[in-house]
């Protein structure tokens, strides 16, 4: 049986008319799909039932981080600029919103990366070697249309960065790696 709905959820322990998903699931369609209630989903059992639902969200204390700790994120930074070998740290700069950043003058080549893409080059092919680069690559749940419209607005070339679908801490360290054997070649 397939479906023609974006959103299709695996949960063996199906019992109709409503399910409750676990913790990561739940973060996953709250934080990173960003469905809200009244959104429909399909959710099947494995054994070749579909079933057709809605959102119904239960909103908890841990529904969403709040903030951004910046201390555990240069802990991160630290620890793999250790495990790499490499002697260069990187910068971590405040969270800023999104027209600020875009809006920055940038003397080098501007890309935005995004899942919902069409027929945009492969960043390897559309990245000129040896130039500065910026690159903007979305949040868990994607760049909203509107931001992804702004970016091209301000100058940014949409790319890919291939067939996959990446967690967005892996798509950062695929586009930087990119980068780097662009300019090795």
């Amino acid at each position: 049986m397939t479906t023609n709905c974006k959103n299709l959820f695996y949960s063996p322990e199906i019992l109709p008319p409503q399910h409750q998903f676990d913790r990561e699931e739940s973060s996953h369609i709250v934080r990173v799909l960003r469905l809200n209630q009244g959104d429909p989903i399909h959710l099947t059992n494995g054994k070749g039932n579909l079933f057709h639902c809605e959102i119904t969200p239960l909103i908890c204390a841990h529904s969403e981080r709040a903030t951004v700790k910046s201390e555990r994120l240069n802990k991160i930074l630290i620890a793999a600029l250790k495990q790499s070998l490499k002697s260069w740290l990187p910068m971590l700069h405040e969270p800023q919103p999104f027209r600020e950043l875009i809006s920055q003058e940038f003397s080098g080549q501007k890309f935005i990366a995004y899942c919902e893409t069409g027929s945009e080059a492969l960043l390897q092919k559309a990245y000129k070697p040896g130039e500065p680069v910026l690159i903007l690559i979305g949040p868990e749940g994607d760049f909203s249309p509107e931001e992804v419209e702004q970016a091209k607005q301000a100058g940014f070339i949409p790319v890919s960065l291939g067939k996959s679908r990446l967690r967005t801490e892996t798509a950062g360290g695929v586009a930087c790696t990119t980068f780097q054997l662009v300019n090795q070649s």
